[in-house]
């Protein structure tokens, strides 16, 4: 799981993760082997797409689709990932109505 924290005295956002402290640096190191091993991926800022309620979060995406949530969940779990890493969310900038049913209401 991800978490920002504000870092006092600077005063700045830092991300803390899987025991560690992640840098804008290291997001893009993981971006870059999440595309270097499934290819079409694209980093996201979450506060420009209406499906996340968080905003200043880095976002990977897969291109894979899936017709239904369970089978994007499946597919997580086969690649290695648990829940807190990789999970089904319904991506769409038009779509609102569709979006909060799907999602079960905005993360």
């Amino acid at each position: 799981m991800l978490t920002r924290i504000l870092v006092e005295p600077q005063g700045v956002w830092t991300w803390l993760a899987d025991g560690k402290t992640w840098t804008d640096q290291d997001i893009l190191a993981e971006f870059r082997s999440l595309q270097s091993r499934f290819g079409d991926v694209r980093l996201l800022r979450s506060e420009q797409w209406p499906v996340f309620s968080y905003s200043g979060w880095w976002v990977t995406v897969s291109a894979a689709t899936f017709t239904v949530p369970d089978d994007a969940n499946r597919w997580c779990a086969a690649q290695g990932f648990d829940p807190d890493h990789c999970f089904a969310k319904f991506i769409s900038t038009t779509d609102y109505a569709l979006l909060d049913s799907l999602n079960g209401g905005m993360q």
